[in-house]
């Protein structure tokens, strides 16, 4: 039996859980996951942070990649863990849910690819450690908000977590939904024997 375990206890964020994931495959197999993923040197989610995308848009560029379907689908259900997330945070229904950076090209490549990662490894399970969500606050688009975000804490809400004693935004909304996804269960240290051990914060 394969076990992933994901280390969350410097944080959780999308780029760091698919670096963190993907480290573990092959060089050559990690780099064809990340193209197909749509990874740029270039690509800035922080250019797109104020515009709007929505859940249906954001269906259409997961969809839009030649990725496995395994590795569609998960994305596809991480971006709902995330929109549930949003839609509690902002009272409204999915259909009125808009993304900003998170729902940026660049963003859902970097979620693509975390999910393709983890689908080219295919681990029989995958536990994560408690996630360390940092304090303080953050400043984004809905103005100045605590640590964890709201969407971020609706996420993590059922799952072990820790401040920790670095101040900054450690855990990211999408990063915590990648976590929420693929962990089956918690511990707070990698299973016995477990050779698959990922950083993703």
């Amino acid at each position: 039996m394969t076990t992933l375990y994901l280390d969350c206890t410097h944080g959780a964020r999308k780029d760091s859980f698919a670096q963190g994931v993907s480290a573990l495959l092959p060089r050559e197999e990690a780099r064809r996951i990340e193209r197909a993923a749509g990874i740029s040197e270039h690509a800035d989610e922080h250019t797109a942070a104020h515009h709007h995308h929505s859940v249906a848009e954001v269906h259409q560029m997961i969809q839009a990649k030649p990725l496995p379907a395994a590795a569609r689908e998960a994305a596809l259900g991480v971006y709902g863990v995330l929109a549930q997330a949003e839609a509690r945070a902002h009272g409204v229904t999915l259909e009125e849910v808009h993304f900003h950076a998170g729902g940026s090209a660049a963003a859902v490549s970097w979620g693509c690819y975390a999910c393709a990662a983890v689908a080219a490894l295919a681990p029989d399970e995958v536990v994560a450690s408690p996630v360390r969500t940092g304090f303080g606050f953050v400043d984004c688009a809905h103005g100045r908000l605590p640590i964890p975000a709201p969407a971020t804490a609706n996420v993590l809400e059922d799952i072990p977590t820790f401040a920790g004693d670095a101040e900054g935004e450690l855990t990211t909304p999408t990063g915590a939904a990648l976590v929420s996804w693929f962990a089956s269960r918690f511990a707070d240290e990698a299973p016995a024997g477990c050779e698959l051990i990922a950083q993703v914060g």
